[in-house]
C-alpha cells in the first residue's frame, strides 16, 4: 500500500493517500496479479491464458484442458473456479461486489471453454477489481471435501481498472 500511496503525484509529501495513488496506472499496477495466498500463485497453478471483460467482469478461459493446464494437488478429484467483480472507493470505503456461479469440474474433464460471469456489474463507483478463485476437492462416497492444501488454492486479482 505504501507503493500505491507513493503513486499519488497530486498531493504534497506527507499528505499522499492510497485513494489518490490508486487512480494512477502505476498505483493500479501494484495490485494487478496480486495473490492472496503467497504459497499458491496463479501462474504456478493455472497454465492457461484467460481474458477479462472489464464491462461485465467475465473471465474466459478458452479451450481449457485441466489435465494439461491446471496443476492439481495429490488426491484432488475435482476443482472449482469462481470470479468476482468489485467496485471499491478507497476515499469513502464504499464497495459493492458481485460473484459468478461456481463452476465445479472433475480434474480429468475434457477440453472446454470456461466462462465465469458475475451476476451483474456491481453498483457504485471507484476502482474496479476482477478476481479469480480456484479451489480443489476430493470426492469420497459422492461427497466433495475441500483440500486445504495451501500450495494450490488460489485467489488472485487478475485485473484492475
Amino acid at each position: 500500500m505504501s507503493g500505491i500511496k507513493n503513486a499519488d503525484t497530486a498531493s504534497a509529501r506527507g499528505e499522499r493517500t492510497v485513494s489518490e495513488g490508486i487512480q494512477s496506472e502505476d498505483g493500479k499496477q501494484y495490485l494487478r496479479g496480486f495473490d492472496f495466498n503467497q504459497r499458491a500463485v496463479l501462474p504456478a497453478v493455472l497454465y492457461a491464458p484467460y481474458a477479462v471483460d472489464t464491462a461485465t467482469g467475465a473471465i474466459t478461459i478458452a479451450d481449457f484442458n485441466p489435465l494439461q493446464q491446471l496443476r492439481t494437488p495429490q488426491g484432488a478429484t475435482h476443482f472449482s473456479m469462481q470470479s468476482a467483480f468489485l467496485n471499491l472507493d478507497f476515499g469513502t470505503a464504499e464497495y459493492a461486489i458481485t460473484y459468478s456461479d461456481v463452476v465445479n469440474l472433475p480434474t480429468n474433464s475434457g477440453i472446454a471453454t470456461q466462462t465465469l460471469t458475475p451476476s451483474a456489474a456491481p453498483a457504485g463507483s471507484g476502482i474496479q477489481f476482477y478476481f479469480l478463485l480456484i479451489e480443489f476437492f476430493q470426492e469420497v462416497n459422492a461427497l466433495q471435501y475441500p483440500l486445504n492444501n495451501g500450495a494450490f488454492n488460489v485467489l488472485n486479482i487478475v485485473a484492475v481498472q
